[in-house]
């Protein structure tokens, strides 16, 4: 038995696949990355994926969806940052900083390209592509960055460092799960998990 699951963003998918592979690891698990969300009914209704995880819900009656979890930006910063004591911030008032950011791919990326421009305009920010260029040059300098509650989890950004909410406008998003009624069955492992898991998914 197992199961094959699209996801519209890598950070989703690489903090739950492990965790919900270690609570089953008698289920096959598959994960891929999607290359957009527009066709999300479609790849469910011709069974290429038994599960998507969204940021859009696709209208159709035929399709179950769930929330699956909340994304929230956060800014990283070194514990020795003017910053680093704040409780929250928001960006586009903060004073102007230096920031070195990794943008990926993905549709949260995609979600947030208003906000950042508008952090590009006040702030010096250099964006990379590339994470192991933008790697050395978060560890070479201690710049501040972005970083996401999901990302937090798995990703790496250097020692002694704090993240900080923050709360301007169009940085959050809810991921939604959807799959088929007629595939529910098979989706009860799954569905459990994300029961089990709320109050990490949803902090």
């Amino acid at each position: 038995m197992g199961t094959i699951q699209g996801f519209c963003d890598p950070g989703p998918m690489r903090f739950s696949v492990p965790l919900f592979q270690k609570d089953n690891p008698g289920l096959n698990i598959r994960s891929e990355l999607l290359e957009n969300e527009d066709n999300v009914a479609q790849l469910l209704k011709e069974y290429k994926y038994d599960a998507v995880i969204s940021i859009n819900k696709p209208d159709n009656p035929e399709i179950e969806t769930v929330s699956f979890a909340r994304e929230n930006l956060l800014l990283s910063v070194p514990e020795t940052h003017p910053l680093a004591q704040s409780q929250k911030i928001h960006q586009a008032s903060a004073t102007p900083m230096e920031m070195a950011v990794y943008c990926g791919e993905g549709a949260y990326v995609r979600w947030l390209e208003p906000f950042l421009e508008k952090l590009a305009r006040h702030h010096k920010v250099k964006f990379y592509n590339d994470y192991f260029v933008f790697r050395q040059i978060l560890e070479q300098n201690n710049l501040p960055t972005l970083t996401t509650h999901l990302v937090s989890q798995y990703r790496y950004d250097g020692n002694n460092r704090k993240v900080i909410p923050i709360t301007d406008e169009g940085v959050e998003v809810v991921y939604r799960l959807s799959y088929l009624k007629a595939n529910a069955k098979n989706m009860l492992p799954l569905l459990t998990w994300v029961q089990k898991a709320q109050k990490t998914l949803q902090k």
